[in-house]
């Protein structure tokens, strides 16, 4: 029975993939990886659940996040230079901050967000942007 749950421990279910200088690579991910992977999933879920146990405290929370940004420097996409520059930006359903720009003709126009060699049009302005040289990443 020891055996076969060791095998199971180590039983293939998946990749990781990584990335660095040289390109990205896949290395095998095993049970017990992906056991601990899932375990952190619900230990992240059950904190939300916490912090916010409805939808008005989610907003709260969401609220309170814009507001610091704000306070950092940060204000609406729709404020963003429209005549094709780079400037940072960040999108609900993201944890990064982007380069991006806007173009075509307001309110008519495209923002694109770029996160290494991808590209991700939206007729849709980003939540936020910074137009500033540092962002306190």
């Amino acid at each position: 029975m020891g055996n076969n749950t060791e095998r199971r421990k180590r039983e293939i279910v998946g990749h990781k993939t990584f990335h660095d200088a040289n390109g990205y690579r896949h290395e095998p991910l095993t049970r017990s990886e992906a056991d601990a992977l899932l375990k952190a999933v619900d230990k992240a879920k059950r904190r939300r659940a916490k912090l916010m146990p409805d939808a008005k405290a989610a907003v709260m929370a969401l609220w309170e996040a814009q507001k610091r940004l704000k306070e950092l420097g940060w204000t609406e996409g729709i404020y963003c230079p429209k005549d094709g520059s780079t400037f940072k930006a960040v999108t609900l359903g993201s944890t990064g901050i982007f380069d991006c720009v806007c173009e075509g003709e307001w309110p008519d126009c495209t923002w694109t967000i770029f996160d290494e060699h991808d590209a991700y049009p939206s007729s849709q302005a980003p939540a936020l942007i910074f137009k500033g040289e540092r962002t306190s990443q």
